[in-house]
């Protein structure tokens, strides 16, 4: 679910490709889920990511998931809970791939950064614990990857922060031009990464009520990530 169309159009593209036939694509947001959920009818649960971080009223969004998923054991997961490191940073903060940053911010110097939600909530496992997905825990997962760069990809990464695509309007080709020609000669040689994948999940409270486990995770260098308070 999502509310671009042209999201919607990449996924059913992909999962065409994936020869996928259990996938439904609905375009819509947070706000549409009562509308659908009549339509789509129970279900096992809800993954997000920074999507839950932009909802307006992220409680609100978790009462009407409450009426939508499984009353039993209908779950809610926040991927991308713990991002040390971010895969994405691993490279494009390192030379020569950070001057698209460096660019997209001198195509946008003049233009105001429109709304943000950087303190807007309170932390996720705080509005999970007054919800019905009280039981919380930190699931994550430690592995190897490997990181192919490539120009597309770092000016892919920056259409993924806020509101950018809308901010640049017809400044895109320009930006794209002087970002392909400031890195027609980086090195795209593939990274070696070791990362950690994240979800944050809550759950109907069980009649027993146990207490929500934590798991500890650790960065590509071995050395434990902060404690989150949980």
């Amino acid at each position: 679910m999502d509310p671009e169309p042209d999201m919607i159009a990449e996924g059913k593209r992909r999962a065409d490709a994936a020869g996928l036939e259990n996938v439904s694509f609905v375009v819509g947001g947070s706000d549409d889920l009562e509308a659908v959920g009549p339509e789509i009818g129970s279900l096992a649960g809800a993954v997000m990511s920074q999507s839950f971080h932009w909802m307006r009223d992220p409680d609100a969004v978790l009462r009407r998931l409450d009426r939508i998923l499984d009353s039993e054991n209908g779950a809610v997961a926040i991927v991308g809970f713990v991002t040390d490191p971010d895969p994405n940073r691993v490279w494009l903060d390192q030379p020569p791939w950070n001057q698209v940053e460096e660019i997209r911010r001198k195509y946008l110097a003049d233009t105001p950064a429109g709304p943000h939600p950087r303190g807007r909530h309170d932390p996720f496992p705080e509005v999970l614990r007054r919800s019905a997905f009280s039981n919380v825990e930190l699931l994550t997962h430690e592995y190897d990857a490997t990181i192919q760069p490539s120009i597309d990809a770092a000016i892919g990464f920056q259409y993924t922060l806020s509101n950018i695509l809308e901010q640049l309007g017809d400044l895109r080709i320009p930006f794209e031009a002087e970002a392909h020609t400031a890195l027609m000669d980086a090195d795209t040689s593939p990274i070696e990464v070791r990362l950690t994948d994240s979800a944050l999940v809550g759950r109907r409270p069980n009649r027993l009520e146990r207490k929500p486990r934590v798991s500890r995770a650790f960065d590509y260098r071995g050395a434990e990530i902060r404690t989150r308070d949980l």
